[in-house]
């Protein structure tokens, strides 16, 4: 059989979030030859994925805008793409993850419209639920669709879904998951509302949460909350010049500081009042 009449070698990437959109942008950008790449998301919802979908403008991205690029060989690529549309931003701008998300989408329509002939992209709305080895390749096995043969899979499910706890009351003013659609519209209520962790995600959690209604209190076995970047300390190879300063590039506080249960005074987040308890 000759090489033309050959089937193109068979890319499925499952899980359509940020991970798999970096991973088909730059197959179908970088890849030498013919291929053909399906990404399988069972929310039908390809790009952001969870981390950034947000629509909360107070969710930022935790690296500048500078260091966010989809490309390696492009690192102002979103930089320049934000800018654009903004107007107005700098390479150290942090900006909102929903910004982000807008990117990806983008980045994915781009590449699968400028894709060369020989190189292919779908999108496939389904739930993959196994997979298993045959004898030319690998098989997918998927909910509602019949199997995808494939030569190569990569996984980009992205983090395993939040489980419920078994202390905590089945409740609808339990929220297990804060990034589910609709999880936190309400704004929080009118009294205390209690956030358990007080990681990146607790933090976007409480800043979500206040609307100013009421009280959130934020708890946590380790009472601190995330380093933010120092503006002249951002990039690690300005660690020498921090030092020297008598500072630490990632260890510094923009007018916050977590608590313990030490007593000293509470942080704010937003408007937020948010004390962290360690045991």
């Amino acid at each position: 059989m000759s090489s033309q009449a050959r089937k193109p070698p068979l890319v499925a990437i499952v899980g359509g979030g940020c991970a798999g959109t970096l991973v088909a942008s730059n197959l179908l950008r970088r890849f030498d030859g013919r291929l053909r790449v399906v990404m399988i998301e069972r929310s039908g919802r390809f790009g952001p994925g969870v981390a950034y979908a947000t629509e909360d403008p107070r969710h930022l991205l935790n690296v500048p805008a500078e260091r966010m690029s989809a490309f390696r060989d492009a690192p102002s690529h979103f930089a320049e793409w934000a800018a654009e549309r903004l107007g107005g931003i700098g390479g150290a701008s942090y900006l909102p993850r929903g910004v982000y998300g807008e990117y990806l989408r983008d980045v994915l329509d781009d590449s699968r419209a400028h894709a060369l002939p020989q190189r292919t992209l779908e999108l496939v709305a389904g739930e993959v639920l196994g997979a298993s080895r045959t004898r030319t390749g690998i098989a997918l096995r998927l909910a509602d669709a019949a199997p995808i043969a494939c030569d190569r899979v990569v996984l980009a499910t992205g983090a395993p879904g939040v489980a419920a706890m078994a202390q905590l009351p089945r409740d609808p003013r339990v929220v297990y998951d804060p990034w589910a659609p609709g999880a936190l519209s309400s704004g929080g209520s009118k009294g205390l509302t209690l956030v358990l962790g007080t990681g990146l995600s607790g933090v976007d959690a409480a800043l979500s949460l206040s609307s100013g209604r009421g009280w959130v209190l934020a708890i946590s076995r380790g009472g601190q909350l995330p380093y933010v970047h120092l503006p002249a300390c951002a990039r690690p190879r300005r660690r020498r010049r921090c030092r020297a300063a008598g500072s630490h590039w990632r260890r510094s506080s923009a007018g916050s500081q977590s608590t313990s249960a030490s007593c000293r005074a509470p942080a704010t987040i937003g408007a937020t009042r948010s004390t962290a308890c360690a045991p």
